[in-house]
């Protein structure tokens, strides 16, 4: 799931615990003033004392819970910053595909656009997991949204970044490729399945898995680096069903690239 997602639907839930466990270690750190004689009743006398003898680890463990709370949702970043950030992709994808040029009656899922991020760590069952990847984070429209593809993309092996937003990143420039063969089908031949591989900066293992998974594959791709207060940040990837779609041209130099990119920028920051 895109982190854009998991904000949306985690993001407003989390401030529940947060301020739960807030109130709960204010409250126990009250309780440890009074004096358990105080009370008349024998339940509220012995809830008092088991406070007094317990309250070390129940508070760290509130603490702790409200902490890791916190943690998850400052790195989801605010719901609103992945609002905005999904309309820009749409308006850019609209702006690319969607102006009465051949493209416009495509469904929106042959072309889409996609914002990557750099991590040094990538938590799930992967080989290498602390080598450098290119997670996705937010995607152009309302499908094809999950198991989107992850890159490997090492700062101390740049050379072997994979695929065109590992190589954009690496390369800190703008990455285009076009005229790909056309792999969706069974029939692809070995041939085509290796110029595919090649051009596309993945290796035949990695396609294999995708082919096995029915999973399409975009016939031009470019990759744009995004950055963040002047320091790399990601890359944005434009992928489309038709071989020749993509005008790096166009998508580089239009008014409306120019302001997302400022936008995106800026936006980052707080994500």
């Amino acid at each position: 799931m895109l982190r854009q997602e998991w904000s949306e639907k985690l993001g407003k839930w989390l401030i529940i615990p947060i301020w739960v466990c807030a109130v709960l270690v204010s409250f126990i750190s009250a309780l440890l003033k009074a004096d358990p004689n105080q009370f008349q009743s024998p339940l509220a006398q012995s809830s008092i004392r088991y406070l007094h003898n317990s309250a070390w680890w129940i508070i760290l463990v509130l603490t702790v819970a409200g902490a890791v709370a916190q943690l998850i949702r400052s790195y989801l970043g605010p719901s609103v910053v992945w609002h905005t950030v999904q309309y820009l992709l749409d308006q850019y994808r609209e702006e690319m595909f969607g102006k009465g040029g051949s493209s416009s009656d495509d469904p929106q899922y042959f072309h889409r656009i996609t914002l990557f991020k750099h991590v040094s760590w990538h938590w799930g069952v992967v080989r290498w997991p602390w080598s450098g990847w290119m997670i996705p984070v937010a995607r152009s429209g309302y499908l094809t949204r999950s198991r989107i593809a992850k890159f490997r993309a090492s700062e101390n092996d740049p050379g072997n970044a994979e695929g065109v937003a590992g190589q954009a990143w690496a390369q800190g420039r703008p990455v285009q490729v076009y005229g790909l063969p056309d792999i969706n089908s069974d029939s692809a031949s070995e041939n085509a399945l290796a110029d595919y591989a090649s051009q596309g900066y993945v290796s035949r293992k990695w396609l294999e898995r995708r082919r096995k998974k029915r999973k399409s594959h975009a016939l031009s791709l470019l990759g744009i680096p995004v950055e963040v207060k002047g320091r790399p940040w990601g890359v944005l990837v434009v992928d489309s069903q038709s071989p020749n779609e993509i005008i790096s041209e166009k998508a580089l130099k239009g008014q409306r690239y120019k302001t997302l990119g400022r936008f995106l920028s800026r936006l980052l920051e707080k994500a």
